[in-house]
């Protein structure tokens, strides 16, 4: 407020000062022309003759009003009463101009109207002003303005009523509230019902994850009925010798063999070639089981360049291509028979440690709500035997690995 009204009042001052300097001005221009037009008092500049001067002085004898007579002036003295006249002329013509009047009416009007203008700009800023306080001020400000101001200021008022004003006032702002109050215990019963909601709801989708996937297993009962159920195996480029395992696979229809670029596949990609081999073999059929061969250490597998599989990798956001990657091979998995839709891992001791056990569940638990286990027994176990047959011609696979470090032809496997 105090900036606003200073800068008001320098632009109120330099108009003024403007305004006298123009007036002055003119007057000074007025005075010029005064100057010029000016004719001296005496007609005679020269001053007076002989003639006069001796009938002045002998008038004055005669009259006996002063017995002193008068000496003719000096031309000097002359010229100096012609300049004070001529001095004196433009004052009075000045006084009496109308343009110097209307100057100064113009003067006084203009300063008045300026002066209601800025007086005018001032109130509307103050409203402003006050109205932005107004708005921004707190309600209980407000509040305690109003019971202020109906508090009876007269003399003549009863103490007693004063009394019961302060107590009904004191009641009213000191009166419980509990929907504004903090009630203590609030974000403990919060966080129960917190989890208590989230337990009903991940119940209740794990219900409707149950009924579907009842429902796809009876359709897919329904579409292969008649036929065998494929199984799938999944070669590594990676694998040496790995370009002669198709030709060492069985000699089955239902065994699918799927081969992938370890440098350049990604895990999409795996995807798609399973979905395409499947449907190529039947419309909407799943795989009873599937072999995933591919290089690794005990804990860990290799599936593509730079990418391991481990318990901890899985835990990672960073890995969510991988982890999709999982949920989408369970989904491939066949529902009709859950206790023989296996994963099977070859190539690489992956159970030698815990952690290979670690991971096992966990893709177990991201493969729900379809059932699938896990598993990669030793091949010269019962249950190694048992998986080689399932996938690969047993004599075949036996000349491969005695060859495997050596040089091989496919010959050596027709």
């Amino acid at each position: 407020m105090g900036t606003i009204l200073g800068k008001s009042k320098e632009e109120k001052v330099r108009k003024t000062v403007l305004l006298t300097g123009a007036v002055s001005a003119f007057q000074k221009s007025g005075q010029k022309n005064g100057k010029e037009e000016t004719v001296p008092i005496d007609d005679n500049p020269n001053g007076p003759q002989k003639g006069e001067t001796q009938e002045n002085g002998n008038s004055a004898v005669s009259n006996g009003t002063s017995t002193h007579i008068n000496q003719p002036s000096t031309p000097r003295k002359s010229q100096n009463e012609n300049k004070t006249t001529s001095k004196k002329s433009p004052k009075k013509s000045v006084a009496n101009d109308p343009e110097s009047k209307a100057a100064t009416k113009i003067q006084s009007a203009m300063r008045g109207h300026k002066e209601r203008k800025e007086l005018k700009k001032e109130k509307e800023m103050a409203v402003k002003i006050q109205r932005q306080f107004r708005r921004h001020r707190p309600k209980k400000d407000l509040k305690v303005n109003k019971t202020k101001a109906t508090i009876p200021e007269n003399e003549d008022s009863d103490d007693s009523d004063r009394e019961e004003l302060h107590k009904r006032r004191e009641e009213r702002q000191f009166r419980p509230r509990p929907w504004r109050e903090d009630v203590p215990g609030m974000e403990e019963n919060f966080e129960r019902l917190k989890g208590d909601l989230m337990e009903s709801f991940h119940s209740y989708q794990n219900e409707i994850d149950i009924l579907k996937w009842k429902a796809e297993q009876q359709i897919e009962a329904s579409a292969m009925s008649g036929t065998p159920l494929p199984k799938i195996l999944i070669i590594s480029s990676n694998v040496p010798k790995g370009s002669f395992l198709p030709h060492v696979a069985k000699d089955d229809p239902s065994v699918l063999v799927i081969q992938y670029d370890f440098d350049n596949s990604s895990f999409n990609d795996i995807v798609e070639l399973v979905k395409s081999k499947l449907e190529d073999y039947k419309p909407e059929s799943r795989a009873k089981s599937l072999c995933i061969y591919c290089q690794g250490t005990p804990g860990c597998m290799y599936l593509l360049h730079k990418r391991c599989c481990t318990s901890a990798k899985i835990r990672k956001r960073e890995e969510l291509d991988q982890i999709q990657f999982w949920k989408d091979i369970a989904k491939l998995m066949s529902k009709i028979n859950p206790v023989e839709t296996i994963v099977h891992v070859m190539g690489c001791n992956i159970l030698g440690l815990p952690s290979g056990e670690m991971l096992f569940q966990e893709l177990e638990e991201l493969g729900k709500p379809n059932i699938i286990r896990f598993q990669a027994p030793l091949e010269l176990s019962p249950s190694g035997r048992v998986m080689i047959d399932t996938y690969f011609n047993l004599e075949k696979y036996k000349l491969w690995k005695s060859k495997r470090k050596s040089i091989m032809d496919v010959s050596d496997f027709t």
